[in-house]
């Protein structure tokens, strides 16, 4: 119960720093984006997580907690994480005294001037209270969710960059040495002489929340389909990745990890609206391709052959359907059915 309270309040500081310190913005920022709130939403982490997430638990271990009980206390705390992102369970006042319920961290993924940087507790709220972070969420002010830097788009990749590439405009802007610290790691906030947060964020950050619209764009149904196949692909790539990681060539290893990162990608931008055109699907052939051959050794030439053709069709199919014109036939009335 010791080490569970512990980790609860290492857990409050880690995430209090990566709020109010830019370079570890750059990683928090992703988890923050989604601009609707559900379960998803509590597994949407960062490249860089990993990273930065240890810093402020190293207490734990200097205090001689084994490694067995941290992570059971952790998995804890992520099971609770992951049950709080839903929008269903509305007002429960009482247990917002204690514990961090699905309101008080809706508040906290709001872009709401009232509850930013608010809530920042694990399981419990105690720790808000304590230290003056603490916001129930008010029937006055409904939720918009996101962040007030909106990156408009649904690549991970973008995602992942954003904020990186903001801090970098701020150091840019710096005149001086000081400031250019402050870049990195003073507040995401922070803005240095000259530069108005306009120019840092774009005209995004100046929308009021009743007025900010998530983005949203039109997709034609077969769009979608050519989305949760290229998807499927994604995570058989993924499964076979992660559970041969550690046996794989390393050349295969790094064909695949470009092919997953790509295809990520390739259909963050097909979300985007952005036109796609032949040379992104010669990219995905390549790179398909590149991933069997670099296995060749480790895998039967047979397998290695039936893998490329079969993701390569599948990529293919993927590409043919996002350039089909739209129908209105009773076909394609299932589809948008299916794939609403």
């Amino acid at each position: 119960m010791i080490a569970f309270i512990f980790y609860d309040f290492c857990f409050y500081w880690n995430h209090r720093v990566h709020h109010a310190i830019g370079i570890f913005w750059v990683d928090h920022i992703v988890h923050h984006t989604a601009e609707d709130f559900n379960f998803g939403v509590s597994i949407r982490n960062s490249y860089f997580m990993e990273v930065t997430m240890w810093l402020t638990f190293i207490p734990m271990a200097l205090a001689g907690i084994s490694i067995e009980v941290f992570l059971a206390v952790s998995y804890t705390q992520m099971t609770w994480a992951f049950l709080i992102h839903h929008k269903k369970l509305k007002h429960t006042p009482r247990l917002d005294k204690v514990f961090n319920t699905p309101s008080l961290h809706r508040v906290h993924h709001a872009r709401n001037t009232k509850y930013i940087d608010k809530n920042f507790g694990g399981i419990f709220i105690i720790w808000d209270r304590l230290f003056g972070t603490y916001q129930t969420e008010s029937e006055s002010v409904p939720v918009t969710y996101g962040v007030r830097e909106s990156i408009q788009s649904f690549s991970p990749l973008m995602i992942n960059i954003q904020y990186l590439k903001v801090i970098i405009k701020k150091f840019t802007h710096s005149k001086t040495l000081i400031d250019k610290l402050k870049s990195i790691f003073y507040s995401p906030g922070w803005l240095p002489a000259g530069l108005t947060k306009t120019e840092c964020l774009g005209k995004i950050a100046d929308i009021p929340c009743k007025d900010f619209k998530p983005k949203n764009s039109p997709l034609t149904a077969t769009m979608k389909l050519s989305c949760i196949l290229r998807f499927i692909v994604i995570l058989v790539v993924f499964t076979y990745l992660m559970w041969n990681f550690y046996d794989l060539p390393w050349l295969q290893t790094t064909a695949l990890s470009c092919l997953f990162f790509w295809l990520c990608h390739y259909n963050g931008i097909v979300f985007d609206g952005v036109k796609i055109t032949w040379k992104s699907e010669v990219l995905s052939q390549f790179l398909i391709i590149l991933s069997g051959i670099t296995g060749l050794g480790y895998t039967s030439v047979n397998i290695v052959s039936a893998a490329i053709i079969f993701t390569s069709f599948v990529s293919f199919i993927c590409y043919t359907l996002h350039h089909s014109p739209p129908s209105h036939s009773k076909k394609n009335r299932l589809l948008i059915a299916l794939t609403e």
